[in-house]
């Protein structure tokens, strides 16, 4: 047995032997193909490479340097500016955006006199979208925080207004009463006309 195997494994070298000489053959007349002229064939791969890794850089070829961290958009030089940029959403009627804009202004410029109306049109952004009860929250802390900002009516209106969407009348109509003790010399004939409209939603009394 022992023998069987020494034999075997002799003529196994016989044969991988054979097949490297044919190989080095087939590769001689191949690079004689290629260079017809004598040039030097390629040097050979590297036979430390990994295959799929890209070669180590060399000196004649320096390594990409490094991607830049992108870098995070800076806040606007005054209130007046990021107003500029933020209300343009509102124009559009993007309220998922308007209630982005919003938030982030009332962020950053939180003694900003444009807080009120960004608080009104963030609460204008929850109602377009059913979301009544954010929406009073936000109508009714333009009123709270700002009694006498120019957007302090129309959120008393837009209140009653998600009130009534809430099914919550006689709170709609407390709200319409108090719009009209405090601003009611005040209200524009527009004003007027929506509270008119929300108090007979709410089928108000008086």
């Amino acid at each position: 047995m022992t023998g069987q195997i020494e034999a075997m494994e002799y003529k196994l070298r016989q044969l991988e032997d054979g097949q490297r000489r044919l190989k080095g053959d087939a590769e001689f007349r191949l690079n004689a193909l290629e260079n017809p002229g004598g040039a030097p064939p390629a040097p050979a791969a590297d036979p430390a490479a990994v295959p799929g890794k890209p070669p180590a850089p060399s000196a004649a070829t320096p390594a990409p340097a490094p991607a830049k961290p992108a870098v995070p958009a800076s806040k606007p030089a005054t209130d007046t500016a990021a107003w500029t940029a933020a209300y343009p959403k509102v124009t559009a009627r993007d309220w998922p955006g308007v209630e982005t804009a919003m938030s982030q202004f009332i962020a950053d410029w939180p003694k900003s006199i444009r807080v009120p109306q960004a608080k009104y049109w963030l609460g204008r952004s929850f109602a377009a979208r059913t979301q009544y009860p954010q929406a009073a929250k936000a109508f009714l802390d333009v009123y709270q925080s700002a009694p006498r900002s120019t957007p302090a009516p129309d959120a008393l209106i837009a209140l009653a207004g998600a009130l009534n969407a809430m099914t919550k009348p006689k709170d709609a109509c407390q709200v319409l009463g108090e719009l009209e003790s405090v601003y009611g010399a005040k209200l524009t004939d527009t004003q007027k006309a929506d509270a008119g409209r929300q108090r007979t939603k709410a089928k108000c009394t008086a």
